[in-house]
């Protein structure tokens, strides 16, 4: 516990106030909404995947920078560059799942009275 006698004045300046909320925008939209709402359908965004997913990163980099490029390319192509700059496989795994679904996850659980369950998780 704190033994801070001023703990509580300290906090309250900055709590929250009645009604207030800490994220005003709510939640952001996923890229998928995004697109939907400036006009692309989803066999476009999958096709696009698809096709940058086979480029080289030089190529990206292009594409991302190139205004001539639709929106939807430019973005995609920049996240792909962005995750790889950054040696992370975030960017690429979500673009991945996009365009082809997540593979079904399945665990199975062992009792040791010989009871067993397997739970599968499917998008």
């Amino acid at each position: 516990m704190i033994n801070n006698p001023n703990h509580n004045e300290n906090i309250e300046p900055h709590q929250w106030k009645p009604g207030q909320t800490g994220n005003p925008n709510g939640r952001p939209k996923k890229l998928l909404t995004q697109f939907k709402d400036i006009g692309y359908t989803p066999s476009q965004v999958n096709d696009t995947l698809q096709v940058l997913l086979a480029m080289g990163i030089d190529e990206l980099k292009q594409i991302a920078a190139d205004e001539a490029h639709t929106a939807l390319e430019r973005i995609v192509a920049g996240s792909i560059v962005n995750g790889h700059s950054k040696r992370s496989l975030y960017n690429l795994m979500s673009i991945l799942d996009r365009a082809h679904g997540k593979p079904k996850e399945s665990q199975e659980h062992n009792f040791g009275d010989g009871a067993s369950f397997t739970l599968n998780l499917q998008k």
